[in-house]
């Protein structure tokens, strides 16, 4: 039976934490593990850029239009759940 782990990776989908969901992508590759993106929002700081939207909707939007085209993993294929809590 072969081990596997899950790697949990919180981000805001800041310039940032887009190199640290490559980094743990790479790195979950490397020992087969599973990604688990974890979505941290502040929602003083996102309500100082989006004041109009006090629902999330365009974060929301936003991530789902990063989501679209995730990195091809080593064997060509491609894969992620969506989990969505509101």
């Amino acid at each position: 039976m072969e081990n596997t782990f899950k790697i949990l990776c919180p981000t805001d989908f800041s310039e940032c934490s887009l190199n640290a969901i490559e980094y743990a992508a790479r790195l979950g590759e490397k020992f087969n593990a599973v990604l688990v993106l974890f979505h941290v929002l502040n929602r003083e700081d996102y309500l100082k850029l989006a004041p109009m939207d006090t629902n999330g909707n365009h974060q929301l939007d936003f991530v789902k239009e990063k989501l679209k085209k995730p990195s091809k993993s080593s064997d060509g294929g491609e894969s992620y759940e969506w989990f969505e809590r509101m």
